[in-house]
Parts: structure tokens; C-alpha cells; sequence
């Protein structure tokens, strides 16, 4: 049917007729085709989306990924090597590292944050949650950022370290600090995993307590730490 037999508000009742329909499960959208898709996304080649546009994406993406309803990206080496390949002979103005460094001091201060080193921060640099129970594990016997080795090496062929937030070698007993990032599946799913594993392998018990906690309910922390180490 030919749209100019509609008028503009006929076809605006319309479309929302059928977005309310597939909405509700009463129609099923339809497929587009391969080349309808393309064109679509030629219309969108070098248009950037504006820092509102991509705020409110990352805001969506993120609330459907703590509902469960879709699952945090994992990004594949390859995609990584593309990524870096990319950058390669590409120099960060002052305002972008300005806006990095800004970026990380607050997620570091939030205790989100996936790699001290990545990060450009010291492995053994304790975050602010940890800073919190740093004086009563320490009177307990733990040591903080200590380093266990583990099975893998560098490309150097030395051995790779993992480091716990707190550790008591004679207790064999590692308290670790689980920031935001830790709830999401990923490359800190798969650290965490590979920590508990070494831990184990040298005959550590983990037990995990969140930042929040951490920050908020310290002397519940510490109680029940006490408790495991009775």
C-alpha cells in the first residue's frame, strides 16, 4: 500500500500501533533484510553519536546486564590485538590523558577497577577499602599485596605472580576485597577464578568480602575473619 494514502499522523498511530504490538508480544517484528540492513548502517558511517547519546547507552547496557537480562561482553584476543594495532603511533592529547587520569583516580577511589597495573597504579599500592582493615589485618598477622606464584610465565619465560589484597602464611588464610567489576563476567571473572586456583594449589582458604562491605560494615569484616582465624 502506498504511504501517500496515509496521512502523517495516520502513519505516526500506526507505527506505534505495531511498536506497541511487538512490545506486547502480540506481533513478531519483522526481519529486515541483509541489504535494507546495510544500507542502515552505511546512513550511520561517520555520524559519532554525542557524549549524551553514548552516557545513556552504556547507562541501558549496564542496567540490563545487573537484571540479567543480557550478559557483560567478553572481549576475544583478537579483538584486543585489532584494538591495539589500531592505536599503534596514535598520541593521546593532554585533555584525553587528563580525562583518563580523572576517570581512573575515581574509579580507583570507588574500588572499581579491574587491574592495579593496567591502571598505571602499583600492584602493592593498597586501595581505600583495603585501607580500612589495613591496621586491624596487619595486628592479626596478614600481609598486604602479598605474592603467590603462579603456573603460568611471561613472554619472558619468568614466572607470573598473582598478588591477594591480605594474606596470613600461617593461618594459610587470604582475604580478598571484590570491588564493582568483580560482579560482572569477563577478564575479572576469569583473574578471580585463576586466584582462588593458585590459592588453593598452596594450600590457602579464600574468603571474599565486597568493597562495600569493606568500607561500610568494617567491624563486621573483621568479626568474622577473627572467627575463621579461632
Amino acid at each position: 500500500m502506498h504511504k501517500g494514502k496515509f496521512t502523517a499522523e495516520e502513519r505516526k498511530r500506526i507505527s506505534e500501533s505495531l511498536k506497541r504490538a511487538y512490545r506486547e508480544g502480540r506481533a513478531h517484528s519483522p526481519a529486515l533484510r541483509a541489504d535494507v540492513k546495510e544500507k542502515i548502517r552505511a546512513s550511520k558511517q561517520g555520524k559519532p553519536r554525542s557524549e549524551d547519546t553514548k552516557r545513556k547507552i552504556a547507562e541501558t547496557l549496564r542496567a540490563r546486564i545487573d537484571a540479567g537480562k543480557i550478559e557483560a561482553p567478553k572481549i576475544s584476543s583478537e579483538m584486543r590485538e585489532r584494538a591495539r594495532a589500531s592505536l599503534k603511533g596514535k598520541h593521546r592529547s593532554e585533555e584525553t590523558k587528563q580525562k583518563i587520569a580523572a576517570g581512573l583516580k575515581q574509579r580507583w577511589a570507588e574500588g572499581n577497577y579491574a587491574s592495579r597495573v593496567r591502571h598505571g597504579l602499583s600492584a602493592k599500592l593498597p586501595t581505600p577499602s583495603e585501607e580500612r582493615l589495613l591496621e586491624e589485618f596487619t595486628e592479626l598477622g596478614f600481609k598486604n599485596q602479598a605474592p603467590l606464584q603462579s603456573n603460568r610465565t611471561d613472554s619472558c619465560g619468568r614466572p607470573v605472580y598473582l598478588y591477594y589484597d591480605f594474606l596470613h602464611p600461617i593461618a594459610r588464610l587470604i582475604i580478598e576485597i571484590d570491588g564493582p567489576d568483580h560482579a560482572y563476567r569477563g577478564k575479572v571473572g576469569e583473574r578471580d577464578l585463576e586466584k582462588n586456583a593458585v590459592a588453593h594449589q598452596h594450600g590457602y582458604t579464600v574468603m571474599r568480602f565486597t568493597n562495600d562491605a569493606a568500607v561500610n560494615d568494617t567491624a563486621n569484616v573483621v568479626a568474622e575473619v577473627k572467627r575463621k582465624l579461632a
